[in-house]
């Protein structure tokens, strides 16, 4: 996996493990870490860290099982938020902020409620929060049919199959995430599908618990988008910290398919801290 000539990569001891980052833009700026989604890859924040790179310090780790991070070990119970937790301070950074899209996102709020000393802020691109409901919980576990079915299918692709996949679907996204998207379902542990990746945790104590500022970015619920409209509103109501934009005319990618609309609002958002 080839990285800009200006970037650099390296390795966390997790203690049972080491988890993979890459890492771009200004030493000893402000230090953004980003969470990628379930599948990804760190590389998948390419776009985001190469508009960000003149301002900030951005750390893009690979989440345990992805990239060239940790495999797993089949039926074991994993934090993925305590690794990220582990990887701020072993880099010793200083109250990043976090972004996290997906599973990712679920991993960034996750850590700000746990640790509220550590992240100074929160950019939310469309979390797994299908509802605040009292008992809703959110577990990290690939044991859904259809996606356990899609995750045996990638080690019988070949990397062009899959980007050609990609495209037919994806028309609009840039060839660059074509390509890094399709990386990072090359390098998928398949031991993913019987792993546990995140505790099960109460979503609406989740965002409750949250005390930076937060921008969530949500979608269209037609078009894929998992935080709909009437959740969101009631984020808000819960959580007046955190402010919600929704990127129209795209899915649950939001930021592969409308880069130019995510950027202004992150942009915005990170000005006004």
């Amino acid at each position: 996996m080839n990285i800009p000539a200006n970037w650099t990569e390296g390795d966390v001891d997790l203690g049972n493990g080491v988890m993979h980052y890459y890492r771009a833009g200004v030493a000893g700026a402000p230090a953004i870490v980003l969470a990628h989604g379930f599948s990804d890859t760190g590389l998948c924040w390419q776009p985001t860290a190469q508009a960000l790179a003149a301002d900030y310090d951005l750390v893009m780790p690979d989440a345990r099982g992805h990239g060239r991070s940790a495999r797993l070990i089949q039926g074991r119970h994993y934090d993925l938020t305590d690794d990220l937790i582990r990887v701020i301070q072993a880099l010793g950074l200083s109250r990043p902020i976090v972004f996290g899209h997906s599973m990712g996102a679920f991993v960034a709020s996750l850590l700000a409620a746990r640790r509220p000393d550590l992240a100074s802020a929160l950019v939310l691109i469309d979390p797994p929060w299908f509802t605040l409901r009292s008992d809703a919980s959110y577990p990290m576990r690939i044991d859904d049919s259809n996606m356990a079915t899609w995750v045996r299918t990638l080690p019988g692709k070949t990397q062009q199959q899959l980007m050609e996949e990609c495209r037919r679907e994806h028309p609009t996204w840039p060839e660059v995430i074509v390509e890094r998207w399709c990386e990072g379902k090359k390098l998928l542990d398949q031991n993913v599908i019987d792993t546990t990746l995140i505790p099960e945790s109460n979503i609406r104590a989740t965002v409750e618990a949250i005390h930076c500022p937060v921008l969530l970015l949500t979608a269209d619920p037609e078009l894929g988008g998992i935080v709909t409209p009437e959740v969101a509103q009631e984020v808000a109501q819960v959580n007046p910290q955190i402010q919600t934009v929704r990127i129209r005319e795209a899915g649950h990618h939001l930021n592969f398919t409308q880069p130019g609309a995510y950027l202004r609002a992150v942009e915005q958002f990170l000005s006004a801290l």
